[in-house]
């Protein structure tokens, strides 16, 4: 098998553009580049550390239904449903499904007080 974009110019995306809307998890991540063995440049997105939860203010809470995925809870209770991984790190979940599917339940909201998440 062989590599397509063999002999083919590599297209570098422009590292300094931001790609992601305030309301990702990943704003404000840089881009960076590793050059491959070959020579190769890969871009990827620096590593996100979620904020520890205790470190999070509180602002209100959600409780659960039964069925309820982490996009509507997040819609329901954030008004987005994109912003499920706000109440993944309050919960501070390692598995974000898991945060919103014991209905009755009530889950934290919270937000990052150094303004990233």
């Amino acid at each position: 098998m062989s590599n397509q974009l063999q002999g083919q110019p590599y297209f570098m995306p422009d590292l300094s553009t931001p790609r992601f809307p305030k309301s990702s998890r990943y704003f404000g991540m840089q881009a960076l580049l590793h050059t491959r063995a070959d020579g190769t440049p890969q871009p990827y997105l620096e590593r996100r550390f979620p904020p520890h939860p205790a470190s999070m203010d509180t602002f209100g809470s959600y409780t659960c239904a039964a069925p309820d995925r982490r996009d509507l809870a997040a819609a329901n209770a954030l008004g987005m449903a994109g912003l499920w991984w706000q109440m993944s790190d309050a919960a501070g979940a390692t598995d974000p499904d898991q945060v919103v599917d014991q209905p009755g339940v009530a889950v934290r909201l919270a937000i990052d007080p150094r303004g990233q998440g």
